[in-house]
């Protein structure tokens, strides 16, 4: 059995010894921010092995490999053929040049970054998790993340019966169009509570059966921080049969108003937080907003230090005022540079 200790800068995997019990660290590694490993300190790589026909722990060398390959950021390192690359998901990574070696799949959404950048060029505040696209780490507030918009699918559970449903709540935000429709710099936020239940089950004729079920309840926040006097349910239903020509699906949508009342104390929370945070912000921004215009301010911080700006993008206490100070100039000569990233296009969730 092994024991797995990883961090965004370290990783080490111990086990016990085979004849002393002892706990032995197999591998130990500390890595820069783009991924390279430090030398000269970390201790012996040793896996496995026969040595005098006893079974034992044995150095790792180019004759004997380890078969475990999740290093940086908990990826697979690919060394067959000396390619030394990680497999991020989406895309394939060289900690050697701190670039990706695939085009962004959503390079559209961020055109003023080369689509081949790891991290937006700062990796000491942003990560990017399966190669998609970076995001904000280490702010918000409680367990929530600032992520981009995206599905969330299901599994299949067996016996008919209902596995634990997946369940989340979210806030997104969408600007106010003044008369002329022009966007506002305040605009309505939306908190919905998801739960998707999946179950399985056989019909008369012996087919399986595959239903999931997706239950919204929404609610709005509006600029004046006011919130709507009812609640949206919707109930989304997909029924998915196997038949001997292939899966055949229907789909179904409910669509109800709901009595605030009977919202979820999870709901409840976080419309509340929201609220407190809109009537309590002296622009009357969103915590959507809020995230957006950080995220921007530290993206053009990495930004700054790449065009010549201010030597360092270390984000502490001490020197990010500095670092702001070095960004100022340069978004003044890049055109929309501290808007690249558009709350519209975020959400914060939490998972429960």
């Amino acid at each position: 059995m092994y024991s797995y200790n990883r961090d965004l800068d370290y990783f080490s995997k111990s086990t016990q010894h085979p004849q002393t019990g002892e706990l032995q660290i197999l591998e130990e590694d500390h890595y820069y921010p783009y991924g390279l490993t430090h030398e000269g300190y970390s201790g012996n790589h040793q896996i496995f092995g026969f040595d005098d026909h006893m079974f034992t722990l044995i150095d790792v060398t180019p004759d004997v490999t380890d078969t475990y390959k999740y290093k940086f950021n908990g990826m697979e390192w690919q060394d067959e053929f000396d390619v030394n690359l990680y497999d991020f998901g989406a895309r394939n990574y060289d900690p050697a040049l701190g670039r990706w070696m695939n085009i962004d799949p959503l390079a559209e959404m961020m055109r003023r970054h080369s689509p081949y950048n790891y991290a937006f060029n700062n990796p000491v505040f942003f990560i990017d998790p399966d190669g998609m696209m970076p995001g904000g780490f280490g702010f918000g507030t409680g367990s929530f993340e600032f992520i981009d918009i995206g599905s969330n699918g299901g599994s299949k559970s067996g016996g008919g019966e209902p596995k634990k449903p997946q369940h989340q709540v979210t806030n997104t935000f969408q600007y106010d169009e003044n008369s002329a429709g022009n966007k506002m710099q305040t605009g309505t936020d939306t908190v919905t509570e998801t739960l998707i239940y999946n179950t399985s089950s056989e019909n008369d004729q012996g087919q399986a059966v595959y239903t999931t079920t997706v239950v919204e309840v929404a609610m709005e926040i509006d600029a004046e921080a006011n919130v709507s006097d009812s609640a949206t349910k919707t109930v989304k239903e997909t029924i998915t049969t196997m038949t001997d020509e292939g899966p055949k699906s229907t789909f179904s949508t409910d669509k109800t108003p709901m009595n605030a009342k009977y919202i979820s104390d999870a709901l409840k929370n976080e419309v509340s937080y929201v609220q407190n945070f809109n009537a309590n912000h002296s622009q009357g921004l969103s915590p959507v907003q809020e995230r957006a215009n950080t995220m921007n301010m530290y993206a053009n911080a990495g930004i700054s230090v790449i065009t010549g700006g201010v030597g360092g993008y270390f984000i502490n206490s001490l020197r990010v005022g500095a670092v702001f100070a070095g960004a100022t100039s340069v978004a003044s000569e890049m055109s929309g540079l501290s808007n690249m990233i558009d709350p519209e296009k975020l959400k914060r969730t939490k998972k429960l």
